[in-house]
């Protein structure tokens, strides 16, 4: 079992309740919370490259990835689509074909790039779809250009 890197786990606290505090913010006494996000893009790209140090199959990169994230993630945008039909539903504006089309960029993590005119029910997830696609991209360009 690996050991865990108390002080990681502390910064990563402090910056989990930063950005929340920055997010719920009612009386504005907090004006850098997006630092928080920055820290975390910072220990991703850090953890990243040293899980990645070796050369990696991307496959199983992905499969790592998505089986860590994928499952809970799902099952969190199923139940956030079935509570957005059931309020629409009560309030008379639910469309199935809306639900869709927002269903599929987010059940594929691209509901943000700026292709589709819906940021989702999970717009929040951006950062899932930074860490898997760019982890991705990191781990080609380490495993074509790094050291040998």
């Amino acid at each position: 079992m690996k050991e865990r890197n108390l002080t990681v786990d502390l910064y990563r606290l402090i910056f989990m309740v930063l950005i929340c505090l920055w997010h719920y913010n009612p009386g504005h006494f907090i004006s850098s919370g997006y630092l928080g996000v920055e820290f975390f893009f910072l220990l991703s790209g850090y953890l990243m490259y040293s899980a990645i140090k070796k050369k990696t199959p991307v496959m199983d990169y992905l499969k790592k990835r998505y089986s860590q994230l994928l499952g809970k993630y799902l099952l969190v945008l199923i139940l956030m689509h079935i509570i957005k039909g059931c309020i629409a539903a009560y309030g008379g504006t639910f469309s199935f074909i809306d639900a869709l089309t927002s269903l599929l960029p987010e059940c594929l993590l691209l509901q943000n790039i700026g292709v589709f005119h819906s940021t989702g029910y999970l717009f929040p997830t951006w950062y899932l779809s930074v860490l898997i696609y760019g982890g991705t991209f990191i781990l080609l360009l380490h495993n074509n250009l790094g050291s040998k």
